[in-house]
């Protein structure tokens, strides 16, 4: 993913947002990676890792998160994984991500 435009001009704070835990429902053609879980090896491309690059470049993570906090910062969980070139549909993934409600915010219970 590029860079964001703006975020050396206005740093983005996200302990002024609340959290919410949410379930993403993910489907794939798993041709071009090495499976559905994210690696400590040199194969950055899974399904995983392009998706906590996702969640980062919208900041609905902090892009300073090394993927291997995700999991217990974010109490990430996942339904299952694929091998290498396995494609899927409806595959499942839990954790919490920032809130559009601001801490501060008066109003219903964000997360």
């Amino acid at each position: 993913f590029p860079p964001l435009l703006s975020s050396a001009a206005r740093p983005f704070d996200f302990r002024q947002y609340k959290k919410r835990r949410v379930a993403l429902e993910v489907s794939y053609l798993g041709g071009a990676y090495q499976g559905f879980a994210r690696q400590d090896t040199i194969t950055p491309e899974t399904i995983e890792g392009r998706l906590f690059a996702a969640l980062k470049h919208v900041r609905l993570i902090p892009e300073d998160m090394p993927s291997s906090d995700i999991a217990a910062k974010l109490r990430y969980s996942r339904c299952g994984r694929t091998d290498r070139g396995v494609s899927a549909l409806g595959q499942v993934v839990a954790l919490s991500l920032r809130s559009i409600a601001r801490r501060n915010s008066v109003g219903p219970r964000c997360g």
